[in-house]
């Protein structure tokens, strides 16, 4: 928002769907997200998994596992694990940023009706309107009353028939625009060595050679978060875990790298960081 405007802001809760399930009170744009949560509290069902980003440090509900990027400390730069760890999260919390924008784009909520320019535009309207009727009245009272003659071929050039005066046309001028190709980019494939997490018993997922990874991350709490949203869908994930310690969550595994492409293509809009594990 610009200056000499009054901000304002509200919280929502959405499916990874975008579908809005709750949306707080209209808020002072001064006002902290925690702030919003802590004085419109909300009753989440006990196991779910919520993800949330950095503006709602603080908020921890009973009962539910909360997912959030690791905040960048004051004067210090981030490892390459929690770099990782916040892009997977962020991955997935993007679909909720597509639910606000919705909100936003369809004026829900707050719309801003400027009467100034509404005014302005007005009068200019009014104003050419009267100026062209006062045009179209005067116009025929200018007109002479004098009848006029034309002579064919009086404008013509000597040494040219008026034939080859009427005649004259101009070439047509033909512009083309340049196309551009455009090339679908492939997805990230990395080939690892990996084995079943502690706790996973689907043994038959590591007889597959390729797998689509959603999301990695260095803690297995974070992983298994993301393991029971997807289970929770009617999915069978499995999380690995590779050399580095890196837990991976794969959402699918398939005999041939053909299917695998196929897969990522149906779940590009909500998992846009989908890539394929090739195991060594």
């Amino acid at each position: 928002m610009g200056k000499k405007t009054h901000n304002v802001k509200n919280n929502l809760l959405s499916t990874p769907e975008k579908r809005i399930l709750w949306l707080s009170k209209t808020c002072e744009g001064s006002l902290h997200d925690k702030k919003i949560c802590d004085n419109q509290p909300i009753h989440f069902p006990a196991g779910i998994t919520l993800w949330q980003d950095t503006g709602f440090l603080g908020h921890n509900p009973t009962n539910v596992t909360v997912m959030m990027p690791t905040k960048k400390p004051k004067g210090k730069e981030l490892s390459d694990e929690q770099k990782e760890n916040n892009r997977s999260i962020s991955s997935y919390r993007v679909l909720v940023e597509h639910a606000i924008g919705g909100v936003k784009r369809c004026r829900i909520v707050k719309d801003r009706y400027l009467i100034k320019q509404v005014i302005m535009k007005l009068s200019k309207f009014i104003l050419a309107f009267l100026v062209l009727s006062a045009l179209v009245f005067a116009l025929p009272a200018c007109k002479s009353k004098q009848k006029v003659v034309e002579i064919p071929g009086a404008n013509a050039k000597a040494g040219t028939s008026t034939s080859e005066n009427q005649q004259k046309t101009t070439s047509p001028v033909i512009v083309t625009q340049p196309t551009t190709s455009t090339e679908n980019v492939p997805e990230i494939t990395r080939s690892e060595s990996f084995s079943l997490a502690e706790g996973e018993t689907n043994q038959s997922a590591m007889n597959y050679k390729y797998h689509v990874v959603v999301g990695s991350f260095r803690n297995q709490s974070n992983a298994k978060g993301l393991q029971r949203t997807l289970s929770n869908e009617g999915y069978n994930p499995v999380i690995v875990i590779n050399e580095q310690g890196m837990f991976r969550v794969i959402m699918n595994s398939f005999n041939t790298y053909n299917e695998a492409h196929v897969f990522i293509s149906k779940i590009q809009s909500r998992f846009p960081d989908a890539w394929v594990l090739i195991k060594k």
